[in-house]
C-alpha cells in the first residue's frame, strides 16, 4: 500500500527478468497490467484501470531507469479536478455517454471534497471535458451539459443549466474554470479548479442578508424567499436564483432593527463604493462594497 505523493522500494523485484506491474486505488478494483521487459529506457506509458462501474481511467505511468541499473516507476493523473463551487458536480469526456470514472450515486447529491482523477478515454472525441450540477440538488429539474472546455491550460466560465418542469424558468449557474500546472512531482498532471463566479465574504461587524433586486423589492424589512445571509468574518458561496431578472444585489443588515434592504448594485466587474441602507425611521446606513476579480 502506498499513500498519495510517497515512494517505497521493491527489493523483491529483478529489473533483469520481465516484470508485471499493476494498480489499484480506492473505488477503481482492477486494472490492464503492465508489462516491463528488461533493459527498458525512460520512457511514458497509459495503464487502464477501471472502477467498480467498469468505467476506464487511464493513469500516466513514467519509468525512469537509474545509473546502477535501478527503476523508478512514477504513477500520475493526467488531470485532477479540484469542486469548490459548493455544488455537486458530474464530469464527463465532451460528446461521450457515460460519465467519468470515479463517480457514483453520491456525488449526485454532495460536492467530492477530494480532487477527481480524471483521463480522456474515448480516442474517437475531441479532448473537451464538460459538466452538469448534480441531480439531488433539483430532484423536480433535469440538469443539462455545459459546453465542453479544454483541461490543457487557461481560464474560463461556464454556464451550467437546469431545466424545470412546467413553464417555470430554468435556473443557471456560472462556474468559473482555472487550470494551472502541477509543480514537483505533480508537474505531469494538470489541476483543475472550479469555483463559484461569486464569493460574497463579510467584512464588516454586522451579520448580512443578500438577495437578488427582483425578490428584495418591496420587502421592507422582510427576508424573501430564497434570501442567503453571512455572519461577520464569514464567507458564502452565490449563485444568481434567476438569470432571466436582473443581475443586481441587494444587501440588508440582519441585526439593525428595522433595517430595510438597499437598491441593487452590480457586482460583475471590479469596483468599490458605498451603498446606503435605511430603517423605517429613516436613519441611514452606509456599507462598503469592493468588487474584486481573481
Amino acid at each position: 500500500t502506498l499513500k498519495t505523493g510517497k515512494e517505497a522500494v521493491l527489493h523483491s523485484a529483478d529489473t533483469s527478468q520481465n516484470i508485471e506491474l499493476g494498480v489499484t486505488i480506492e473505488n477503481f478494483p482492477s486494472c490492464k497490467e503492465l508489462l516491463i521487459p528488461p533493459g527498458t529506457q525512460n520512457y511514458v506509458v497509459q495503464m487502464r484501470l477501471y472502477d467498480t462501474s467498469k468505467r476506464q481511467l487511464n493513469l500516466k505511468i513514467r519509468i525512469i531507469c537509474r545509473a546502477e541499473g535501478s527503476l523508478k516507476i512514477l504513477i500520475l493523473a493526467p488531470y485532477w479536478l479540484n469542486n469548490k463551487t459548493g455544488l455537486p458536480l458530474i464530469f464527463r469526456q465532451d460528446n461521450t455517454k457515460m460519465d467519468a470514472a470515479g463517480q457514483f450515486e453520491e456525488h449526485e447529491f454532495a460536492r467530492s471534497l477530494s480532487p477527481l482523477l480524471f483521463s480522456y478515454t474515448d480516442k474517437e472525441q475531441v479532448n473537451l471535458c464538460t459538466m452538469r450540477v448534480g441531480k439531488g440538488i433539483h430532484p423536480d429539474g433535469v440538469p443539462g451539459w455545459c459546453q465542453g472546455f479544454s483541461l490543457d491550460g487557461g481560464s474560463g466560465v461556464r454556464a451550467v443549466k437546469v431545466i424545470q418542469h412546467g413553464n417555470r424558468p430554468g435556473l443557471i449557474y456560472n462556474i468559473g474554470i482555472n487550470v494551472r500546472k502541477g509543480k514537483g512531482r505533480y508537474r505531469d498532471t494538470n489541476i483543475v479548479t472550479f469555483a463559484p463566479r461569486y464569493l460574497l465574504d463579510n467584512k464588516s461587524s454586522h451579520s448580512l442578508a443578500f438577495a437578488q433586486r427582483e425578490f428584495a423589492r418591496g420587502q421592507g424589512i422582510l427576508n424573501p424567499e430564497g434570501y442567503i445571509s453571512t455572519l461577520p468574518g464569514s464567507s458564502v458561496v452565490f449563485h444568481w436564483p434567476r438569470n432571466d431578472y436582473d443581475q443586481l444585489l441587494c444587501v440588508r443588515l440582519m441585526d439593525v432593527v428595522n433595517c430595510t434592504w438597499s437598491g441593487g448594485f452590480e457586482i460583475n466587474k471590479a469596483n468599490s463604493f458605498h451603498i446606503n441602507m435605511r430603517d423605517t425611521l429613516g436613519r441611514c446606513y452606509l456599507l462598503r462594497v469592493e468588487i474584486t476579480l481573481h
